[in-house]
């Protein structure tokens, strides 16, 4: 699940897009690979960021927050797909709330524009 946070004046905006993925990213130990499993997967999550970068393809910037490696993975989707769109950072993090999520990301920008 990716979540949108767009900050207002008056506080933030925050948006989920969820996703059909669920847990099966996480790897299978132990299970012979299946090449058209994994070719249908890496299809619905292409589809997915692609969905999320059109929905954040008219941001100021990004910072982009995640578990593992999706953040990186997503920043590199952000590069191929809204090239002219500023990241501010990626950094991995597990279960972050939305109140910490939306105080990181004003933090950051605060900073960016020299408040």
């Amino acid at each position: 699940e990716a979540v949108v946070v767009t900050l207002t004046a008056s506080g933030e905006k925050i948006e989920r897009i969820g996703s059909s993925l669920g847990g099966a990213l996480e790897p299978h130990r132990g299970v012979p690979g299946d090449g058209s499993r994994q070719r249908a997967l890496d299809k619905d999550l292409d589809d997915y960021y692609d969905r999320v970068v059109e929905r954040v393809r008219g941001a100021e910037a990004l910072l982009i927050v995640g578990p593992g490696e999706a953040p990186r993975e997503f920043a590199k989707r952000v590069a191929h797909g809204a090239p002219g769109l500023r990241v501010l950072g990626v950094e991995s993090a597990d279960r972050v709330t939305d109140p910490q999520l939306a105080g990181l990301i004003r933090g950051r920008f605060l900073a960016l524009r020299g408040g």
